[in-house]
């Protein structure tokens, strides 16, 4: 069995190196002014959040009637508006290039939450939509 000491400090890496998470990070902060603000949304309604995983293809169709109101991370927001379901937010925080191509075409109409470390390609793809960022804190 393992056990975590409390007073170690984990042996755990980030997906990309250091410098390169601070280099986009300077870029995107200089590209994008646009910041997502905490606060408290008053809502009563449900909200349906779509990750991309393997349950996304048994239970997308389910989704207009437990909510009318859709966040997608990663691949879903492609899967879904490929499905005609268009998400009112977006989020991500990879920070690898790749995720520029799961993401897919952009729609107007969505906002799109997306963390400052993200690699300045996913950016680009964004320049003339609803952009906010927001720092991810993490190791």
């Amino acid at each position: 069995m393992l056990t975590l000491d409390i007073n170690e400090k984990p042996d755990t890496h980030y997906c990309i190196p250091t410098r390169l998470k601070e280099e986009q990070i300077r870029a995107n902060l200089a590209r994008v002014s646009a910041r997502l603000k905490p606060g408290v949304v008053d809502r009563e309604e449900p909200i349906a959040i779509a990750c991309f995983g393997p349950s996304l293809h048994d239970t997308w169709e389910n989704m207009p009637d437990f909510a009318r109101v859709v966040m997608t991370c990663s691949g879903a927001h492609k899967f879904l508006l490929k499905n005609g379901i268009m998400p009112l937010y977006h989020a991500d925080c990879d920070p690898r290039p790749h995720k520029v191509e799961l993401l897919g075409q952009p729609h107007y109409g969505i906002q799109y939450l997306i963390a400052t470390t993200v690699h300045p390609n996913y950016l680009d793809v964004l320049e003339w939509y609803d952009v906010k960022l927001w720092h991810v804190f993490d190791a």
